[in-house]
């Protein structure tokens, strides 16, 4: 937690450098919204939250877990729109102990209270139980179920996986594994893209770090449409610099965009509205 304007400065001079100088185009100026991984609850969340509180700033963190409602007008359409709603969720706290801190050879559990997971989940469900977006996403931190070498999830898998699928949400999206795909299973889609930094984490099935209690496999049923990996972790041979993901909303469906470094599409896949939704209009929604 900053103590001093020194402390403040040391945090500005890495937002500058990290965020700021680096995601400058015309076209990333626009809000990006936040949740929190175990890396950032092992450095400095408050100064996160805080720098959300700058004049002008992109940087949308309000608190732990938020959510947003943006509605899209179909083919310049005044009367047609489509509705997308995000609700990003902080893995830390729905899976109280799953991680430690590591610096310098020292350890200690993530400072994440362990509290919250049943308000939490209520929160989430609540939200589920409102929406009547064609679009539903659940975001947080953690894959469920996981293709590559940090393996599944299965406290989230406990806790967040039924009221994924009992609410017809179109997909869960992560990241935390250093590498990217795409996952279905029982209806529903588990996306994860973790390789902004870079992609050097092998498949869940020549993990590293085997640790006996836990399930690397993906559950028997389960479809893995795409991934994008090493052969083996840190063996350099993903072929990417990095990538991230795009969303193209529509009336149709929802076309969700892997890319490379340089922006170049490797899968693509499209996702449908959902079904049976009662439309009802929000008290303020955001028109793009």
């Amino acid at each position: 937690i900053p103590t001093s304007l020194d402390e403040d400065a040391e945090h500005s001079i890495r937002f500058q450098g990290t965020f700021e100088e680096v995601y400058h185009h015309e076209e990333l100026d626009v809000p990006w919204y936040m949740i929190a991984g175990n890396h950032d609850w092992c450095g400095n969340l408050t100064a996160q939250f805080k720098y959300a509180q700058s004049p002008n700033s992109r940087w949308v963190f309000p608190h732990h877990s938020h959510h947003l409602v943006k509605e899209f007008r179909v083919d310049d359409s005044e009367t047609t729109h489509v509705k997308l709603e995000i609700i990003m969720t902080d893995s830390m706290i729905l899976a109280p102990g799953s991680e430690q801190c590591y610096e310098d050879g020292v350890s200690w559990p993530i400072p994440a209270p362990t509290d919250q997971v049943q308000d939490t989940l209520n929160w989430v469900e609540s939200l589920l139980q409102e929406s009547d977006a064609d679009y539903l996403l659940v975001t947080g931190h953690y894959p469920l179920y996981s293709a590559c070498s940090n393996g599944n999830m299965p406290i989230l898998i406990d806790n967040l996986d039924s009221l994924l699928k009992e609410y017809n949400v179109t997909a869960y999206l992560s990241g935390h594994e250093h590498c990217a795909f795409h996952v279905t299973y029982e209806d529903m889609n588990y996306i994860t893209s973790g390789i902004g930094n870079g992609c050097y984490y092998g498949p869940n099935e020549y993990s590293y770090s085997k640790i006996p209690s836990k399930n690397y496999r993906l559950p028997e049923g389960a479809d893995l449409r795409y991934r994008l990996s090493g052969v083996i972790d840190y063996d350099e041979s993903c072929g990417v610099l990095g990538g991230f993901l795009s969303f193209d909303v529509g009336q149709h469906n929802m076309t969700v965009n892997f890319h490379k470094d340089d922006g170049t599409v490797l899968y693509d896949t499209a996702l449908l509205p959902r079904a049976g939704i009662s439309k009802r209009m929000p008290d303020a929604v955001a028109v793009e």
